[in-house]
């Protein structure tokens, strides 16, 4: 098997696994009471204990941030920004990276607003989701755990 071959199977399983993991994420959301999601926010889940030492741990958060913000900027069914953060968080989590849920209200142009969360990662100062949805023009944060 050549190096592109497996590259590209290397990079349909990761994808595959988040976006299973999300799905999996969505569906608890959507049939446990509300303040279980903010108890499922702040847990930290333990690291793995192989897996940091062998890998490049940055270029796996750009490649789950990569896949997180495809499908959140995309339209897709079963999914949600709670659950994309959520999920991003898990993975960085086993992988040990720090991160943070941000929970805000996006204001639209019509003075409409919605709830959103996104994930960042305060070490780099990036956003491995997307603050700025869809002609939002400005984010009214309200909780950062």
């Amino acid at each position: 098997m050549n190096k592109k071959c497996f590259f590209l199977v290397k990079s349909i399983l990761i994808y595959a696994f988040i976006y299973s993991l999300d799905f999996f994420v969505w569906a608890t959301l959507k049939f446990v009471p509300k303040s279980f999601a903010f108890k499922l926010a702040k847990y930290k889940i333990a690291p793995l204990p192989i897996i940091p030492q062998f890998i490049n741990r940055y270029a796996l958060r750009n490649r789950i941030s990569k896949c997180l913000i495809f499908k959140q900027k995309k339209v897709f069914n079963c999914t949600s920004c709670l659950s994309l953060t959520l999920t991003g968080k898990f993975l960085c989590d086993l992988i040990s990276i720090r991160t943070e849920i941000h929970l805000g209200m996006l204001h639209f142009l019509d003075n409409s607003k919605t709830p959103h969360a996104w994930l960042y990662d305060p070490i780099n100062e990036i956003e491995l989701t997307l603050r700025m949805v869809n002609n939002s023009i400005n984010v009214i944060e309200l909780h950062k755990f």
